[in-house]
């Protein structure tokens, strides 16, 4: 039934989130959950610094030694992107990509955002130049059997170099979700419409009337798979049994606009759900599909 369109729902979530996070590029909407990086940080991995900073200063391009410095640190965070060592990755964010975000913030929405998909492999396949910095283009091969082809945007700090990342702004949404309330105001089960298509053998149709407020002050934005901006609609809600079994919303006569819910603003709006006879215990989660978190719950009192 529902549960089986969730579970495909739920593998597009691992293979665009969960792999999709490890895109480092310079896009507004990748770079919502993908780019990490910190203050560079000079080794042998990375060569001379200083001679990065003079030649390209000399000759206006990105000299041998600065594409072998950048690929060289580029390979190092991959590694510990590969290795899951988040708090070593959080080290190599650029200074001003870490501002708002603990140490401790950036591992847990890093972990949460990619689930279990991991690099398996990658491949450094250009350095080019950019304002600052460079682009470092390459391909990953993760556990999921997908190869994709992403950009990590390098900046030069200090004698090194270190990697542009927006993930501070997805930990600031993230802890916006806690002024968020969802309140069930009402139910109606059975539900049966005029026009009623069909019902899965032993199932039944409910339709639930929601209001949603925003206590913050700052907007709420849903996010989509891909990670980018989005309005939040009926499609980021769907019930939870007491087992943890999922219902996604059915197509009714219930309407949900679709919204970005102002500071201090409510929206009203009612979803369908078909569940089965007789059951109960269940509870209404809105989700962020594009960072995999809960934006907030509700018991829905059947």
């Amino acid at each position: 039934m529902d549960t089986t369109r969730w579970i495909a729902v739920g593998i597009a979530v691992v293979v665009l989130v969960g792999g999709g996070a490890y895109w480092w590029s310079s896009s507004s909407q990748t770079d919502q959950i993908t780019n990490a990086n910190g203050p560079g940080i000079a080794t042998s991995e990375a060569g001379s610094g200083d001679n990065v900073s003079r030649e390209s200063a000399q000759t206006g391009e990105l000299t041998t030694t600065a594409q072998l410095s950048a690929s060289a640190f580029a390979t190092k965070v991959e590694r510990y992107t590969q290795q899951r060592d988040l708090a070593k990755l959080y080290d190599l964010v650029c200074p001003q990509d870490r501002v708002g975000a603990t140490k401790a913030e950036y591992v847990k929405a890093l972990t949460n955002v990619w689930g279990s998909n991991r690099i398996t492999s990658f491949e450094i396949k250009s350095v080019l130049e950019e304002d600052n910095g460079t682009t470092v283009q390459l391909v990953e091969n993760t556990s999921d059997g997908k190869s994709e082809v992403q950009l990590m945007v390098l900046e030069k700090s200090g004698s090194g170099w270190c990697f542009r990342s927006n993930i501070t702004n997805v930990i600031s949404q993230i802890k916006n979700f806690q002024n968020i309330s969802l309140t069930v105001t009402n139910f109606k089960r059975p539900y049966i419409e005029q026009y009623q298509t069909s019902v899965e053998e032993g199932h039944e149709r409910v339709r639930i009337n929601v209001s949603i407020t925003n206590s913050g002050d700052k907007p709420l934005i849903c996010h989509a798979l891909d990670g980018g901006e989005t309005q939040c609609s009926e499609f980021f809600f769907y019930l939870k049994d007491a087992a943890g079994a999922i219902y996604t919303m059915v197509l009714t006569d219930a309407k949900m606009p679709t919204f970005t819910l102002a500071p201090h603003a409510t929206v009203t709006g009612s979803l369908g759900f078909e569940i089965p006879v007789n059951s109960s215990g269940y509870t209404l989660v809105f989700k962020d599909l594009g960072y995999g978190t809960d934006i907030a719950t509700a018991p829905t009192g059947f």
